[in-house]
């Protein structure tokens, strides 16, 4: 029960930083434009945004029993939280399988997905290499498996799938407009807020004993990666490809390890 009390004052943590952080910009836009910072009913979705993100931390960080619970990675909690998004997504008026991106994607989607995990896994082999130091283990079965087929599947439901739907009905304006974005896919605020939200995930712990770890590279990474899965997300309207490239960068970073 321990883990998580900590693991929700974590999340906590990272919703506070999202809002110190983007809250001032959105009630400046706001002003600007001459607009409400929120739309009808946003305060609504913001508050569904914290309890989803609270919920889902907290999933994660159960206690892991049986079978699963003996593996090395979160197979248990992970495939639950899967579980209960879709669960969510069913129930919660107003989320509904295409808002979340659990469609079809447009076509053309492929070849950017593979040019990624592939671009990914080469920059990783040459700096391994050029680094000169010793790598780690090579990864075994177990770890193969999950970052190929696990991470992307309650991670990108979560991130862009719930949190960006709600976050899109809350946040009216565009950080940059369709005729301004690359290839004409417009960006509103639910991709910085999301993507803030995904690097403070993987960047920023509070352990027992109030140890605060904050690790700002892996912040600046992982938020610059959910961008670009944000993008992979709107652009082809749905979150097959972004679902793809985040299990395929996982992969890469694999099949960097095997080769380094």
């Amino acid at each position: 029960m321990a883990d998580l009390a900590w693991a929700g004052l974590t999340a906590l943590v990272h919703l506070a930083v999202t809002a110190l952080v983007l809250g001032p910009v959105l009630w400046w836009r706001a002003r600007r434009a001459g607009r409400p910072v929120l739309a009808p009913g946003g305060g609504r979705r913001l508050a569904l945004i914290g309890l989803t993100y609270l919920g889902a931390t907290l999933v994660l960080h159960l206690p892991r029993i049986g079978a699963l619970g003996e593996l090395a990675w979160n197979w248990q909690n992970k495939i639950l939280l899967l579980g209960l998004l879709l669960v969510l997504i069913r129930a919660l008026p107003g989320l509904s399988w295409r808002a979340v991106g659990v469609v079809r994607p447009r076509p053309g989607w492929l070849v950017p997905v593979v040019a990624v995990a592939v671009g990914t896994a080469a920059v990783l082999v040459v700096t391994g290499r050029l680094s000169g130091s010793p790598g780690e283990p090579a990864p075994g079965l177990e770890t193969v498996l999950y970052q190929a087929i696990v991470p992307g599947l309650d991670e990108e439901l979560l991130f862009r799938g719930v949190l960006l739907a709600l976050a899109a009905e809350a946040l009216p304006g565009r950080v940059i407009s369709a005729r301004g974005a690359m290839r004409g896919t417009a960006v509103g605020w639910e991709v910085p807020l999301t993507c803030l939200l995904f690097g403070l995930a993987h960047g920023v712990v509070i352990g027992t004993g109030w140890e605060l770890q904050v690790e700002a590279g892996a912040i600046l990474t992982t938020g610059l990666i959910g961008g670009l899965l944000a993008w992979f997300r709107m652009r082809w309207a749905s979150l097959l490809p972004a679902v793809l490239t985040h299990n395929g960068i996982n992969s890469a970073a694999v099949l960097a390890a095997y080769l380094t």
